[in-house]
């Protein structure tokens, strides 16, 4: 029944499994904690998990820019205490 119905979207290369994967890349975009997604996956190790997770260009750039406007902010520069 699904391989029919990815045939009628056009996405006859996409796997049952894929979907597993896109899932678990989702939600850890969407804000999901490691033990959120080991739930998730019913994974109990984290390695077992990471093998779910894919970096994605979009969110690469989404993380840069966060970065960039907490770097704005004065209070989140958190100057380095020297050795003496």
């Amino acid at each position: 029944m699904l391989r029919r119905a990815l045939t009628r979207m056009g996405r006859p290369d996409i796997r049952p499994h894929d979907l597993r994967h896109t899932g678990m890349t989702l939600a850890a975009e969407a804000g999901a904690s490691l033990a959120e997604l080991k739930n998730r996956l019913g994974q109990s190790t984290t390695q077992a998990a990471e093998i779910y997770l894919h970096a994605t260009v979009d969110h690469g750039r989404r993380i840069a820019e966060r970065m960039d406007e907490l770097a704005a902010e004065p209070s989140s520069v958190r100057p380095i205490k020297r050795r003496a």
